[in-house]
């Protein structure tokens, strides 16, 4: 007989290792799930996963530098190379430029984005007065099929077609040749507008949710009051009764925070003061 006690295995406790893929599983769909509404409105402005994925890296080395900034030392590219996963090359290219200002990568465009961009830089898709030329749709000379050939990459042309008339990026003429009207794609008047509103919005909620993760002691307001599930007839009802609440909370935050302004204004100059804002949102979701 063994004189060996052996331990008693717990049936619920699982091994670290066979928990980690399970808690990295999770943690990649928590973040599928927190990008999938982004994406449906940077795909309506015509931002593809190329830019999008260059203007997360330029986030994320700013960040990283923003966080191992020292008064003492430079930026250690090395340091936020490690931080971020990226090369040093990369690093320190994007530390140097301003993303407001870098102009598009055509390698990272949206693919009809590509094509249009060429139809607009390339010589010989453009006439002499530098605007681009109007193509028959195909044929053996300068047509739009070949130009989504040299600027489409694997796509067929057909389907870029398809997406430009979707996007109202280019008209027909009455020769059958076709001509771009916009040098990019944007699904509706006011995607560009609308996205830059989203961009605002999402910013404000984000830095609070990083604030009381940073700063428990000294947290923001953030919380969600859901019905789950709500009877269908009731639905409308809810929200109108919902909206009408809350256009009322936020009119009242807006005159206590105006009053609240007009008397930071009043005092001295050198006293240090803080921006302040409350945000409301209504949400559904199928259930």
């Amino acid at each position: 007989m063994n004189s060996r006690k052996r331990r008693r295995r717990n049936p619920d406790t699982k091994p670290a290792a066979s928990r980690r893929p399970r808690v990295e599983a999770s943690f990649r769909d928590s973040c599928l799930q927190m990008l999938m509404p982004l994406a449906s409105i940077l795909l309506r402005a015509g931002v593809g996963a190329g830019e999008f994925s260059d203007i997360c890296r330029h986030a994320f080395v700013l960040v990283a530098a923003n966080q191992l900034a020292s008064p003492r030392r430079r930026i250690n590219a090395s340091r936020i190379a490690v931080a971020t996963g990226l090369t040093r090359q990369e690093v320190a290219r994007l530390l140097k430029s301003d993303v407001a200002s870098t102009r598009r990568d055509p390698k990272h465009l949206h693919r009809a984005n590509r094509v249009l961009a060429g139809w607009y830089r390339d010589p010989r898709f453009t006439l002499r007065s530098g605007l681009p030329k109007p193509l028959d749709i195909r044929g053996p000379g300068t047509s739009f099929y070949g130009l989504v050939r040299k600027y489409g990459g694997d796509v067929p042309p057909r389907a870029v077609l398809d997406e430009l008339r979707l996007a109202k990026a280019i008209r027909t003429q009455r020769t059958g040749s076709i001509l771009p009207v916009r040098q990019f794609v944007e699904y509706g008047d006011k995607s560009q507008r609308a996205l830059r509103e989203v961009a605002q919005k999402v910013r404000l909620l984000a830095e609070t949710l990083r604030n009381n993760l940073d700063y428990p002691a000294s947290s923001l307001f953030e919380d969600v009051a859901i019905s789950n599930p709500l009877r269908a007839d009731h639905f409308p009802i809810a929200v109108r009764r919902l909206s009408v609440s809350a256009k009322r909370f936020l009119s009242a935050t807006r005159n206590y925070l105006g009053r609240e302004e007009r008397q930071a204004t009043s005092r001295k100059r050198g006293s240090k003061a803080s921006a302040l804002g409350l945000g409301v949102f209504l949400f559904s979701k199928q259930v």
